[in-house]
């Protein structure tokens, strides 16, 4: 697990906000910052690719994503975060609770493929 160092307060990275959801519940593991909004299309990976860079330039070891919205986007920013840090830290809309539930996944325990023609 990543190690937090610092008294930052946690930032609660929402892949996708959607007007219809009330994210609320996840308010108490930090402030919710979105990085994106509204109607995105799944099938611009790349420009959705740059907009993760950006806006998860600054994910700290106290930090959340939260998955939200369309699989492919939760998929580009899970795979950019676990391809940067080697871990995961992500909030689940658990539904029967009405709650968020903490993830972690720790990358680093994976091996490179083997070459089959080894």
């Amino acid at each position: 697990m990543p190690k937090n160092n610092s008294k930052k307060k946690a930032v609660v990275w929402l892949v996708n906000r959607n007007a219809g959801h009330d994210y609320s519940a996840a308010q108490k593991y930090g402030s919710l910052v979105p990085i994106s909004e509204g109607l995105v299309s799944p099938f611009a990976t790349d420009r959705f690719l740059e907009k993760v860079r950006e806006r998860l330039r600054d994910f700290a070891a106290e930090d959340f994503l939260l998955l939200s919205g369309n699989l492919l986007l939760n998929a580009v920013a899970i795979g950019y975060l676990a391809h940067r840090l080697g871990w995961l830290r992500v909030l689940v809309f658990h539904q029967p609770s009405r709650s968020y539930q903490v993830r972690f996944v720790d990358f680093g325990h994976l091996e490179a493929p083997h070459d089959a023609t080894g």
